[in-house]
């Protein structure tokens, strides 16, 4: 007769409630339960793309703004290299002239920037003083085509016959 190790003692399971019967190939969730979770989820994609696309607009807007800030400021410090005659002579600046600037990134496959148009007015409209004669109000807009949107923007100086350039040179330039 072979020898036994051990003794073998039946062991048999009791549910402790009606869920706890299904077996594992019986598990799974309701259709309530996969609804709800599928519209959360939907929720989820729909704000992420929605935060993300805002996002990229914001960005592509800060960058045309400050694409154009940076063209009228340097319209306006060009301004510093007239002299007084050259300033106030229509036949050598133009009061109405109008450039195009663009920003060339991709211009070679037709997805480039935005193309900017600068237009310079040069103007009497001054504060009332004894010095008017001898100032002009300076204007630079810039605007361009962001989208379906045209965008403006627009600086504005005064430029005086005896100006700065007097501090800077020794005889005042006409």
């Amino acid at each position: 007769m072979p020898s036994q190790i051990g003794i073998e003692i039946p062991m048999t399971l009791t549910p402790q409630s009606a869920s706890d019967c299904r077996t594992l190939s019986q598990s799974a969730f309701t259709l309530t339960e996969v609804l709800v979770a599928l519209l959360v989820v939907s929720i989820m994609v729909v704000s992420l793309y929605t935060g993300v696309s805002s996002g990229f607009a914001l960005v592509k807007l800060a960058r045309e703004d400050l694409r154009a800030t940076q063209i009228m400021l340097q319209r306006v410090e060009t301004l510093r290299l007239y002299t007084w005659s050259q300033f106030t002579d229509p036949t050598y600046f133009s009061t109405n002239n109008s450039e195009t600037y663009y920003d060339p990134t991709g211009q070679d496959n037709g997805s480039g920037g935005a193309v900017y148009t600068v237009s310079t007015l040069i103007t009497t409209n001054t504060p009332p003083a004894t010095y008017s004669p001898d100032m002009r109000r300076v204007t630079v807009q810039v605007s361009w085509l962001s989208g379906q949107t045209t965008r403006r923007r627009e600086m504005s100086t005064y430029v005086a016959r005896y100006g700065m350039q007097n501090y800077i040179f020794s005889t005042p330039v006409q």
